[in-house]
């Protein structure tokens, strides 16, 4: 979706969205300012201080380049999965701040270039802040809807935007996860923000 016009950026804070309450509750994810993905495949980690260097492949004719954010998943090691930025990169080989990596070979993971806003959820609820917060803090929620409010100023790689992040256009996955039975609807979708004009 396009959010500015040349000339402008938009300053995003959050996106609500609200689901019929069946299955689990849905993962948000977002690429900002970028028409396509750099889907990869982790065959290895490699760790060295708080520096965790992946290889990799990838069938899509872009690589990873330096500032580029990748969510890592399915990495046998936990603490090689996450949201990060690259710092270096090599042939085949990235390289990311994470004190928790592991060097682990033989692995079978991916990454995408699509951030997930899944890092901020409620202990009590074990859900996103649900909205709006004024009715239902973080130890309520609503009966019959997943009213999720996914926050942009959230921890990625140490590093919290302080108002959220500012963009011109932006895709949106909706992850309904891989063991529900049953199906889910997005009822509405609201991004809140704001416009920035250049002089």
């Amino acid at each position: 979706m396009v959010l500015a016009n040349p000339g402008q950026l938009a300053e995003l804070g959050f996106i609500t969205c609200e689901f019929f309450k069946i299955g689990t509750s849905p993962i948000l994810s977002v690429l900002l300012d970028e028409v396509a993905d750099v889907p990869i495949s982790i065959s290895a980690a490699s760790q060295s201080g708080n520096q965790t260097t992946y290889t990799y492949t990838t069938t899509s004719p872009y690589t990873p380049v330096v500032g580029d954010y990748f969510t890592i998943t399915g990495m046998a090691d936990a603490g090689n999965n996450g949201t990060f930025i690259v710092n270096t990169t090599g042939a085949g080989i990235f390289t990311v701040t994470n004190p928790n990596g592991v060097t682990h070979s033989g692995q079978s993971g991916s990454g995408t270039n699509f951030e997930s806003l899944a890092g901020y959820i409620a202990a009590a609820t074990g859900l996103p802040p649900q909205d709006a917060p004024l009715l239902y803090g973080l130890t309520l929620t609503p009966t019959t809807l997943y009213a999720n409010r996914y926050y942009f100023a959230q921890s990625i790689g140490t590093q919290v935007p302080p108002h959220g992040v500012s963009c011109r256009s932006m895709q949106v996955r909706i992850d309904y996860g891989s063991t529900d039975t049953v199906q889910n609807e997005l009822l509405t979708m609201t991004v809140f923000g704001k416009h920035w004009q250049e002089p």
